[in-house]
């Protein structure tokens, strides 16, 4: 595998974080042809992420978070790779020419080309959001507000939103809180990484709307939560 044209979008606590485009060649059989089959290289190109750790050692960490994440059925990245030599990690990719994921509390340098108006899935996914604090608490999970990215289309201004849980560094792994401390913990940190999205991102005339939507959906999950116990 390489990595090609990596560029800068943000830098946190604990790296550098770029975007860049992963090529592979692989050996591909010609249709019908016969043993030993004639053969030529096709190259496959896709977007991923590439993290250089400021501390190399804190890269096996954040692997072994990730996977705890996905033990916990948690939305995340499909992959998550690392050189702990190097102390680079290699993710899948989540922006490309028309989408970006961001962060409420990481700078990014496509941060400026957004300007929303309204999320027309906002309700339904602050729904599912709030179910991963569910998920989290069950494993012992404690997360922080910086963990999930919301990916968005840059080209419309009502964009459909997604979320992915893609940094694990300050993840708390088993956390010393008990369990119902703890959904308190994760419910608070996932409304405040939503309601940070929303002030960054979102055009102020709609901001009290989508807010009181993002309270409204807190309301709705500590409800359920009761009624289950």
């Amino acid at each position: 595998m390489h990595i090609l044209h990596p560029r800068f979008i943000s830098q946190g606590r604990f790296g550098v974080v770029f975007e860049a485009t992963a090529r592979t060649i692989g050996i591909t059989p010609i249709l019908g042809a016969e043993p030993p089959f004639d053969a030529r290289r096709r190259a496959h190109e896709f977007p991923v992420i590439v993290k250089v750790f400021l501390n190399p050692r804190d890269a096996g960490a954040a692997h072994s978070l990730y996977d705890v994440c996905r033990e916990a059925a948690l939305r995340t990245l499909p992959t998550y790779r690392i050189d702990e030599k190097r102390g680079v990690a290699l993710m899948t990719g989540l922006n490309d020419d028309i989408t970006v994921a961001l962060s409420s509390n990481n700078w990014n340098l496509r941060s400026d080309a957004v300007h929303i108006s309204e999320i027309p899935n906002w309700p339904t996914m602050l729904d599912d959001f709030f179910q991963e604090a569910a998920k989290a608490t069950e494993y012992q999970i404690e997360l922080q507000s910086d963990v999930y990215f919301f990916k968005i289309p840059i080209n419309t201004n009502t964009p459909i939103l997604e979320f992915y849980a893609a940094d694990f560094d300050t993840i708390i792994h088993p956390s010393a809180e008990r369990n119902d401390k703890l959904l308190q913990l994760n419910v608070t940190r996932l409304n405040d990484t939503a309601d940070g999205f929303v002030r960054k991102y979102v055009d102020a005339k709609a901001q009290r709307t989508h807010l009181k939507e993002l309270m409204a959906a807190r309301a709705r999950f500590v409800s359920s939560r009761a009624s289950e116990t």
